[in-house]
């Protein structure tokens, strides 16, 4: 799910006396009507919100209204991309979609910091294996001698593909790093259970949002507390 919006209230500062509310954009789930309630039940917690749900899959019969606003308006620029990217796995069939999508972009009119800046955001949720991304580079190299309009530097393009490297190998190391933490969280759930019988839902909450830090101190603290409050001070 991504989200964006703010708390419903009176304006801000580049918008005084403008309304502001709250909104979720579900970008990967199924159109099956609008809800103002979401809940989520883990092991040891459980979060609710209510607020405003807008599913992106109902747009996809809309795709027609979204192309019309995408020149003025960089938002629907997004959600195409998302869609195009949800109907598509990363194959030749995604790199057709995608090279349209930005040879739409350099129609648009936008200016050259912006078409940049959103042929980065196309770039990332319409992700191609790394045997297609020079087929890619290519079309927009291509695109760029049809439409005189000369966007995107070598430098750009180097960089584009330094960030996308980059991401990959930051998503590996998260992965890796937050099943490393968790894997601790319910050893160490397990050891205090088996010291001072059934943990108190105050005890799981804690340990479920504890990082490395706070997991390695209570472990040393739990060998000689004599309470289960003394293994979380």
């Amino acid at each position: 799910m991504s989200g964006a919006g703010s708390g419903a209230g009176q304006g801000w500062n580049g918008h005084p006396g403008q309304p502001i509310v709250s909104l979720a954009v579900l970008s990967d789930a199924p159109a099956r009507g609008v809800t103002g309630y979401l809940s989520h039940h883990a092991e040891f917690w459980h979060c609710s919100l209510r607020f405003t749900f807008v599913h992106l899959e109902s747009w996809r019969t809309r795709m027609d209204e979204l192309i019309g606003l995408a020149p003025l308006n960089p938002f629907a620029v997004v959600m195409l991309a998302q869609l195009e990217a949800n109907a598509t796995r990363p194959d030749g069939q995604r790199l057709l979609r995608k090279t349209e999508m930005a040879r739409r972009l350099y129609h648009w009119g936008y200016e050259r910091d912006n078409v940049v800046r959103l042929l980065r955001i196309i770039d990332a949720m319409m992700a191609l294996p790394e045997a297609l991304e020079p087929a890619f580079e290519d079309a927009i190299q291509q695109i760029e001698e049809e439409t005189g309009m000369s966007y995107v530097t070598s430098i750009e393009r180097v960089r584009l593909k330094r960030e996308r490297e980059e991401g990959k190998i930051e998503g590996k190391i998260e992965g890796k790093v937050e099943g490393k933490t968790e894997g601790y969280a319910a050893l160490l759930s397990t050891l205090i259970a088996r010291k001072f019988g059934v943990l108190p839902d105050w005890a799981k909450v804690r340990l479920v949002a504890a990082d490395d830090i706070a997991l390695n101190r209570w472990a040393e603290q739990m060998l000689d507390a004599q309470r289960i409050e003394d293994v979380f001070k």
